[in-house]
């Protein structure tokens, strides 16, 4: 079920699994999206500002300044520059999803596609990063706003569900959809930071 993904070797099978699932009619009301680690996933990005009134993907490693994209570098900056022309509803913005740069309660919605597990240090597992990731994707989500986890190979074996549920419920969400391979979370409007 798990398709192996590297977030930063391109692989055309691959791409293809990753496109969003069945989407969710809970999160296809929502007018504000912020996309936290989009790596290449143009398609991914394309069939969000689709469906979302102002869409936000932002990567700590963008496809300009990172030699983590070397092979697929070209492709990804006119794929990217030709979507921001025809999309004046889409913004791209290199940003490390532990110093956001939006103001408190700005989103409706934050994605993680199969990234959570390289939000807390890169290429280690950092829980405190992690936390501290979740606590900022709070401070930005409205009141009721969600989060949606879909899981991937990284997240759930280094991290392991359970290890994400928890991590979830003590940064201030509530757990409303649990399924297989994706969570979608609300945000717990009475929450302080421990």
């Amino acid at each position: 079920m798990y398709h192996s993904f590297n977030k930063y070797h391109h692989d055309e099978q691959c791409v293809k699994e990753l496109n969003f699932p069945n989407y969710l009619d809970i999160f296809s009301k929502l007018s504000k999206v912020l996309y936290i680690g989009i790596g290449d996933d143009i398609d991914g990005l394309e069939e969000l500002v689709q469906r979302h009134s102002y869409v936000v993907g932002i990567d700590k490693y963008l496809c300009s300044d990172s030699t983590h994209f070397h092979n697929q570098c070209g492709n990804f900056l006119k794929r990217r520059n030709d979507m921001l022309k025809k999309y004046p509803n889409l913004h791209i913005r290199k940003m490390d999803a532990k110093d956001l740069d939006y103001p408190n309660e700005y989103f409706d919605g934050v994605i993680f596609k199969r990234s959570l597990a390289y939000m807390g240090d890169g290429w280690g597992i950092n829980i405190d990063g992690i936390k501290l990731v979740l606590n900022n994707v709070h401070n930005v989500l409205c009141e009721n706003g969600l989060t949606w986890i879909i899981y991937g190979e990284p997240d759930v074996i280094n991290l392991k569900v359970d290890t994400i549920k928890s991590l979830i419920k003590t940064s201030g969400f509530e757990i409303i959809e649990d399924k297989e391979d994706y969570m979608i979370c609300r945000k717990e409007v009475k929450h302080s930071i421990v």
